[in-house]
């Protein structure tokens, strides 16, 4: 005969052997997925054409306003040797995120030039859609 008290923790080991802590409503938030067209473009259209744009003083350096994919990903960068200005899954390795993200960026100055800088949240989408790949979507 089972005793009572070996049953009732038996009982509650089973219970607690179907749950799991990977929870998806406790685990970590998800990523959303970024588009350039959609949460890039946008922020450069804000905040960086008026200098990087058609009359701007820093359009000879980069033109955000034409084919602006193609001048960003895999392109090295104009000002800093060594530098591409985005690389694909690498946002730290990226000259564009780290100008708009850090005080002191590795090369110049901290973008957009003497205005207040990027909110946090277009700086996580910058980060977000090179660390996604940099996708032309």
């Amino acid at each position: 005969m089972i005793k009572p008290i070996f049953f009732v923790l038996f009982t509650a080991v089973l219970g607690f052997a179907g749950c799991s802590s990977d929870d998806s409503t406790t685990g970590p938030a998800q990523t959303t997925e970024r588009s350039f067209i959609n949460d890039i473009l946008p922020i450069f259209a804000q905040n960086c054409n008026g200098c990087h744009g058609p009359g701007g003083p820093a359009v000879g350096i980069l033109d955000l306003t034409k084919n602006t994919y193609l001048r960003l990903v895999d392109v090295p960068s104009s000002t800093g040797a060594g530098w591409k200005l985005v690389v694909a899954g690498k946002p730290d390795s990226s000259l564009l995120y780290l100008k708009v993200a850090l005080a002191t960026p590795p090369v110049g100055v901290r973008m957009p030039k003497d205005l207040t800088p990027l909110p946090g949240t277009d700086i996580i989408k910058i980060k977000d859609w090179i660390a996604q790949g940099a996708k032309n979507n």
